[in-house]
């Protein structure tokens, strides 16, 4: 519906940046809740598939005016290596398979959008601190 609303008012849409990210961590076991797994593909991966369903139809109108919009979504390092110490495997997984979505439909989209992943590593803040015990775990993992 924004993304309708952004595209009436202004006739197109020429950038998306899909930049949801959670998770909840915790091992892969008979433990980790269905919900869980469920949310952290709903916050990452479904979003952002979502967003790129909305979006295609106002990208194919900005190519009809000559103009080659631009979808971003950030992923995270955590798509591409697994972070230790900080067990999260559920968004890992979610995370590389946003990375792959963008990969097909830069291919899908190839006439009329462009299509990147951006993925940052962990920042040195105080919000990264509550994931670990201490600020020397963070230091030393």
């Amino acid at each position: 519906k924004t993304i309708d609303e952004i595209g009436n008012t202004f006739g197109r849409l020429d950038c998306f940046i899909a930049n949801a990210g959670g998770g909840v961590p915790g091992s892969i076991d008979e433990n980790y809740a269905l919900e869980s797994w469920q949310q952290t593909l709903d916050v990452n991966l479904n979003s952002t598939f979502w967003c790129a369903r909305a979006c295609a139809k106002w990208f194919k109108k900005a190519a009809e005016s000559g103009v080659k919009a631009s979808f971003i979504a950030t992923t995270s390092i955590s798509a591409r290596i697994v972070n230790v110490p900080y067990d999260q495997p559920a968004y890992n997984s979610s995370k590389a398979a946003v990375v792959h979505f963008c990969r097909s439909i830069a291919r899908d989209w190839r006439n009329f959008a462009r299509v990147n992943c951006i993925s940052p590593g962990f920042f040195d803040t105080a919000c990264v601190f509550l994931l670990f015990d201490s600020p020397a775990t963070f230091a030393n993992r």
